[in-house]
């Protein structure tokens, strides 16, 4: 068990992604720090945000990197062996950004040696992930199908909405068919298949005048 209070994490490129990885790890008490090239105001958690230049310096305080940089001729293959063997030992690599930025085989190397803990991985390269590359055979490594940035701008929505669909469930009257059906009996008689019908299937009494049924009309606005 990790005691996530006491991790430093660092998140690489910190545009809408990073801003919302920011916010969602400090939640949970760790130390967040950033590198941007451009940005100049901390998001919200992060304590700490300097530029891409003075990343491998900084590396080994970080117990995970998270990776949320776009893909452009400066951040293609940064991840390389070098970086890695900068980070601190044990720690964890995360990348929801674009598979380009990590030199795969150096990735691999990485967690066949033990220096790194784990990876989780969003992106790869290349993607789709051949089917007799090595990550899929390691049980440090997690592999989601490229929805990582996507679930981090909907959480506050999907938070929202199971709140909601909660209180609705807790308010409505949940039945079975059998409990249901036993609404429909009268108490004194035996039930019988007349009987157990809903009132506007049943024939009206001998003698009783029928009433009408009513029309329901919609009005539809435009």
């Amino acid at each position: 068990m990790i005691d996530l209070p006491s991790q430093t994490v660092l998140i690489v490129g910190v545009g809408g992604a990073g801003s919302e990885a920011s916010k969602l790890c400090a939640a949970f008490g760790m130390r967040v720090l950033g590198a941007d090239p451009r940005a100049t105001e901390l998001p919200v958690g992060m304590t700490d945000l300097f530029t891409p230049e003075r990343l491998e310096e900084r590396l080994g305080e970080a117990d995970f990197v998270i990776v949320t940089t776009p893909e452009t001729p400066e951040t293609l293959g940064m991840f390389n062996a070098r970086l890695f063997s900068r980070m601190k030992r044990g720690a964890y690599f995360i990348n929801i950004s674009r598979g380009g930025c990590v030199v795969t085989e150096d990735l691999i190397a990485a967690l066949r040696s033990g220096h790194l803990a784990g990876a989780g991985l969003d992106v790869v390269d290349p993607e789709p992930l051949p089917p007799d590359s090595l990550l899929w055979e390691m049980p440090n490594v997690l592999i989601t199908p490229h929805v990582g940035i996507l679930f981090l701008h909907r959480l506050p929505k999907g938070i929202a909405v199971h709140k909601h669909l909660t209180r609705l469930a807790d308010s409505v009257r949940v039945q079975t068919p059998e409990a249901a059906l036993a609404d429909l009996r009268p108490p004194a008689e035996e039930a019988t298949a007349q009987n157990i019908q809903p009132n506007f299937l049943r024939p009206p009494p001998a003698g009783a005048r029928r009433r009408p049924t009513p029309i329901c009309r919609a009005r539809v606005h435009p």
